[in-house]
């Protein structure tokens, strides 16, 4: 099978689809919310598709083609088995059930760091759980500490719930100082998330 461009301009809007789906998820992620994942490149994926099955058709020897050929599905063979013998995906659905069992509506509050990450903790979660998020990027100390303080009125427990970045956030290291280490009730490691339940009555 043969394929070609009726012209120059086809191969050249295949080459902008496939920088601009790559480079804008880039400057976005360095200037507000970081989305420079796998799961944002997909739409990268035809262009970059056609423009390898143009380079390989374009082949004309057999000793050539073939090898890259082979290549081209060991190295596509080695990301499937690795996607489908290990769990890839950030475990959401676990991370709401547990939060779920564990926690009390009257008493908990859950913080998101990142913020956004919220949203797919909220699309399986069915409690009646506070819940706030805050930019993992904050490290201004007063802005965090009057965070809590709205976060925590009236509550003696708070989940805080760490995730695409948000593991080493300056909000996390407050906590600590602020209630100390003892304070920390329990500590539970998801796939790509981090769940940390603080005691805030401990003096």
């Amino acid at each position: 099978l043969k394929i070609g461009f009726e012209s120059i301009e086809e191969g050249l809007l295949l080459i902008i689809w496939l920088s601009f789906s790559i480079i804008i998820p880039f400057v976005e992620s360095k200037f507000m919310t970081p989305i420079y994942l796998t799961r944002y490149m997909i739409s990268a994926s035809p262009a970059f598709y056609l423009l390898v099955a143009k380079g390989i058709s374009n082949l004309t020897s057999k000793r050539v083609l073939y090898p890259i050929l082979v290549f081209v599905v060991l190295l596509s063979s080695f990301g499937l088995l690795h996607y489908y013998r290990n769990d890839v995906k950030s475990q959401w659905r676990e991370v709401a059930n547990f939060v779920e069992i564990n926690s009390k509506v009257d008493s908990d509050v859950a913080v998101f760091c990142a913020s956004y990450t919220q949203s797919p903790f909220d699309y399986y979660y069915r409690g009646e759980l506070k819940r706030l998020g805050i930019r993992e990027k904050v490290t201004d100390t007063r802005e965090i500490a009057a965070f809590v303080d709205d976060a925590v009125q009236g509550k003696d427990r708070l989940w805080l719930i760490l995730s695409h970045g948000g593991k080493e956030a300056p909000i996390r290291a407050y906590l600590v100082d602020r209630y100390g280490s003892e304070a920390i009730l329990l500590e539970e490691q998801f796939r790509g998330i981090l769940v940390i339940l603080f005691d805030l009555t401990v003096q």
